[in-house]
């Protein structure tokens, strides 16, 4: 690539930063279109409009994420993740505790009937990394990736350690109307950080207090056997 192409791609100092910015954008708008139900991907306009980007950077980074099979172009033109993402996806699944938790989800989410999560904290945010949805008509949904405040929420209470070990925090109705939730924290091998953290989640109307506390037990008591995986 000649010098004048370089400063074009990157956009000068900086640049190369401020492309990578944007790939992650695009990511989010191209897997985010399944969790929206959009199985078919997502055109170039709607993950322009959905990255915030003109459409002729979109087209740019997307062709150059497509060259590395990291999302791929139907014959309609629609993009989906593609081969080498998704590998790299299966990989993170392998982490020991995520991988544990996979039971543990699907035995909360049965035993609830209400959706399981597993998150972790990223700053002053807790990121979803492993979920499975309630098999209720009417759930809670979000999906790998996703981030939430840690403030205001159940599960950022129990990543900041604001819920003791086997103890629970609840929110009702804060960040997200209509929803509560229930989290509890997962612990270190020496009990003296948290880790990750478990929830479930629901819509309010069909969740009373006697509901509320069967989701605390149940959360407290799953969140207690993944601390024990990890040796607390």
């Amino acid at each position: 690539m000649s010098e004048r192409n370089l400063s074009d791609e990157t956009g000068g100092a900086g640049g190369g930063v401020r492309s990578v910015s944007r790939a992650l954008l695009l990511l989010d708008a191209v897997t985010g279109a399944l969790e929206r139900g959009s199985e078919g991907g997502v055109s170039l306009a709607d993950a322009a409009r959905l990255a915030g980007l003109p459409v002729t950077t979109v087209a740019r980074l997307l062709r150059t994420l497509e060259d590395e099979e990291v999302v791929e172009r139907d014959t309609a033109g629609r993009y989906r993740p593609g081969v080498r993402l998704l590998a790299l996806a299966s990989r993170i699944k392998t982490v020991p505790l995520i991988e544990a938790a996979g039971p543990e989800l699907e035995g909360l989410a049965r035993e609830t009937g209400e959706s399981a999560y597993l998150a972790v904290r990223s700053g002053d945010q807790a990121v979803y990394v492993r979920h499975v949805d309630s098999s209720q008509p009417i759930r809670h949904t979000a999906w790998m990736g996703r981030t939430w405040p840690l403030e205001g929420t159940a599960i950022g209470a129990a990543l900041l350690g604001k819920a003791a070990r086997g103890g629970v925090a609840t929110t009702r109705d804060t960040v997200e109307p209509g929803v509560t939730a229930v989290a509890s924290p997962i612990w270190d091998s020496k009990g003296e950080t948290v880790v990750a953290a478990l929830s479930c989640a629901g819509p309010t109307y069909r969740i009373d207090d006697e509901q509320v506390e069967r989701m605390a037990r149940a959360v407290a008591n799953r969140a207690q056997r993944l601390s024990q995986l990890l040796g607390a």
